[in-house]
């Protein structure tokens, strides 16, 4: 997570025209707000936790303090690891939680979500906290609940098939502060998506360019998309590109509008975190 505050005008939350979007990681959280009339971007404010004990109080304390409980029109994002693609034809509502251990270890104070992708028809099968589920539907009973891996896939699927060379094979990247989530696109449509944890860059280095060997992906032919959290100078994306000849950095989204403070922050920071608001 990244601190910032911009803010054109805070009464524009009791606004019935505007899209509050919230993003929760595991080590802060932050906003947006969106105005649908303009296709304008009003507000962005991070706040990232050096604390992690009492998460949820400090969540809930977040809200409180900057009014976000106003708004009628909410999109609260889950940055959890444990995410994972179904494939239309597999998937079935009734057995989303057996769809979900599939995958990952049973927990109990889990809550199992799903979000369709309209796009590549796929859902995405994610899980929050229970604790923390129930403080969001305390604060926000008619909010729609995504994993950041929702407008993720969905924003890079479309973007590809509208771009010059719709079958080369893409790679993309979204960096948090302890998991990344990859996605391998070749001709028009998904060949792989993954989430990984890691601690070092090295970790992050290695896990990139083992999928790159698992794909047999060229990287002379194939090009790398970093966003999220993640310097242009990390050491992962310096090594990465005396490997692959193509290594880019997410732009601003020109579907939209901004207060002209958002060029304070890297466009890339919160790229597929903003994407959200078309990817409903």
């Amino acid at each position: 997570m990244k601190n910032i505050s911009i803010k054109d005008n805070t009464e524009l939350l009791n606004s019935e025209n505007h899209i509050l979007s919230i993003l929760i990681s595991g080590d802060g959280f932050s906003y947006t707000l969106y105005d649908k009339s303009e296709k304008r971007f009003c507000a962005l404010v991070g706040e990232k936790l050096d604390d992690k004990s009492n998460f949820i109080d400090q969540f809930v304390e977040f809200v409180k303090r900057e009014a976000l409980d106003k708004v009628n029109e909410v999109y609260v994002v889950i940055a959890e690891k444990k995410s994972t693609i179904v494939p239309d034809a597999f998937f079935d509502e009734s057995r989303i939680n057996e769809l979900y251990f599939l995958n990952f270890p049973r927990e109990e104070n889990k809550i199992i979500r799903y979000s369709k992708l309209e796009k590549c028809d796929n859902y995405i099968v994610f899980s929050v906290d229970k604790d923390l589920f129930n403080s969001i539907d305390a604060l926000f009973p008619k909010c729609q609940i995504f994993s950041q891996s929702h407008s993720f896939v969905e924003k890079h699927f479309t973007a590809n098939k509208l771009s010059e060379n719709p079958e080369s094979q893409k790679v993309f990247i979204h960096v948090f502060h302890d998991f990344f989530e990859i996605l391998v696109i070749e001709k028009s449509s998904v060949k792989f998506f993954n989430t990984y944890a890691f601690k070092t860059n090295n970790d992050l280095f290695y896990y990139i360019i083992n999928v790159f060997e698992q794909l047999k992906i060229s990287p002379d032919n194939s090009s790398v998309v970093f966003s999220g959290f993640i310097e242009t100078d990390n050491v992962t994306v310096l090594n990465l590109r005396k490997f692959v000849s193509q290594v880019y950095f997410e732009s601003q989204n020109m579907e939209f509008k901004y207060f002209y403070k958002f060029q304070e922050t890297a466009p890339h920071y919160f790229y597929n975190f903003l994407n959200i608001v078309t990817c409903v």
